[in-house]
């Protein structure tokens, strides 16, 4: 267990899960330089998207699971924009129809 943490604090594991959910829910189509990391961020604040940037709260490296769901979320947010409007919630039931988040909750 304990190396599974440790990989999966790194921005490797990040960007790793990153590139697949490109490839395999956006068809390739979000940006591959996107950078995306740990932060430690505000204690109600769970990720964030900003320009080409996402940020994920180190809080959620002990749960990776959760990890996985916030950068897909903010994946949309790269996709649709920084509303959660109704192209964001179709996106993201798309996302949950298409397998993105099987296993994760």
């Amino acid at each position: 267990m304990r190396d599974y943490l440790r990989h999966v604090k790194t921005q490797k594991w990040l960007k790793s899960w990153y590139n697949y959910a490109n490839r395999t829910y956006f068809g390739k189509k979000l940006p591959k330089n996107t950078p995306i990391r740990w932060a430690v961020l505000d204690e109600l604040d769970l990720g964030w998207q900003m320009g080409d940037e996402i940020v994920i709260s180190t809080a959620l490296q002990a749960w990776p699971a959760i990890a996985q769901i916030i950068v897909l979320h903010e994946m949309v947010h790269l996709k649709c924009g920084g509303s959660h409007g109704k192209r964001f919630q179709k996106e993201m039931l798309r996302l949950a129809k298409a397998g993105a988040m099987k296993d994760l909750w």
